[in-house]
C-alpha cells in the first residue's frame, strides 16, 4: 500500500492533471467507479488503478473488471487519494488510461 504522496507512481498521477503532461505520456485520468466502468465497457485501455479499500469499501467489481482487463490494482492510503482526487465526496477509484484517437479522420 502507498502511503506517501511523494511516491513516485503517485507523482506521476498527479502529473496527468496537465494538459501538457497528458499528451507527453499519452495517458490520461479517470476517476469514479462509474466512469472507470463505462471506459473499460468502451474498450479504453486502463495501465492502472488506485484505489483506497477505505474508500471503495466491500463494492470491487470495478476493480475486478480492470484487473480482469490487465490493469494493475495499487492500493493508495486516504491521505494520498485525498491528494489524487478533485471529487468532493471521491469513491476511492481512480484509473490511469491509455488515450485514443478522437479525430474526425477516425471515421469510417
Amino acid at each position: 500500500m502507498i502511503t506517501s504522496t511523494a511516491n513516485p507512481r503517485v507523482k506521476d498521477a498527479l502529473r496527468l492533471r496537465k494538459r501538457r503532461e497528458r499528451d507527453r505520456a499519452g495517458r490520461f485520468l479517470v476517476e469514479g467507479r462509474r466512469e472507470l466502468a463505462r471506459a473499460l465497457a468502451a474498450g479504453v485501455g486502463v495501465d492502472e488503478v488506485l484505489a483506497c479499500p477505505a474508500l471503495v469499501g466491500g463494492d470491487t467489481a470495478v476493480l475486478d473488471a480492470a484487473a480482469g482487463a490487465g490493469a494493475a490494482i495499487t492500493e493508495v492510503g486516504e491521505a494520498v487519494f485525498a491528494r489524487l482526487s478533485l471529487r468532493e465526496g471521491p469513491d476511492g477509484v481512480l484509473g490511469v488510461a491509455r488515450t485514443f484517437p478522437t479525430g474526425l479522420d477516425t471515421l469510417a
